[in-house]
């Protein structure tokens, strides 16, 4: 429900720092690998596996060149996060306290699963939890609402799948334009 871009970006960040890693000639590097990613019967998945994600995020973990730009916004999204990643990472967790940083990502970062017994519930968990860090904008409280209302669990993802593509055309059109569309 919640959560997925706070696990994505820690996903980027440990593909970076594993990155870093293996420069430096670091044994730990490997150790990164179970939070990344999962081998079963020798194939690899990301533990993110979004199946359209899975050219960019393989492009990424390998170092390859890749072209984001035919791409819908959530590719692109990924591929420019991880590039700001990169780019801003401090200079000072690199070398000598890359590791430390690296176990203390592995040690001390907690995530934590809250499970709903159904979707209500879960859509009501939501609206009541994301009062912290970036607050839901009317929009997201509007869906959130309507969402909670339907009951059944097929239509809400069906409903969702499409309220988020027409948030994401008016967004990619004008800054604000979902309000507005939804203020008028």
């Amino acid at each position: 429900m919640d959560g997925q871009q706070r696990i994505t970006t820690l996903t980027l960040l440990l593909i970076y720092i594993r990155q870093l890693m293996i420069e430096d000639n670091l044994q730990e590097a490997n150790y990164l690998n179970s939070l990344i990613f999962s081998t079963e019967f020798g194939s690899k998945t990301f533990n993110i596996d979004v199946e359209e994600r899975q050219g960019c995020m393989e492009a990424i973990f390998e170092r390859k060149e890749f072209d984001p730009s035919d791409k819908p916004e959530s590719i692109r999204n990924l591929w420019n996060r991880y590039q700001t990643i990169s780019e801003r990472y401090p200079s000072n967790l690199q070398g000598k306290t890359l590791s430390y940083f690296a176990d203390w990502l592995q040690h001390r970062v907690i995530l934590v699963d809250i499970g709903a017994p159904n979707q209500d519930m879960a859509l009501e968990i939501f609206e009541t939890m994301n009062d912290r860090g970036l607050r839901l904008s009317n929009t997201d409280m509007l869906k959130s609402y309507l969402l909670a209302r339907v009951g059944n669990e097929e239509v809400i993802r069906s409903l969702n799948d499409s309220w988020r593509k027409r948030v994401t055309d008016l967004v990619d059109a004008k800054k604000n334009a979902d309000f507005e569309f939804i203020k008028a």
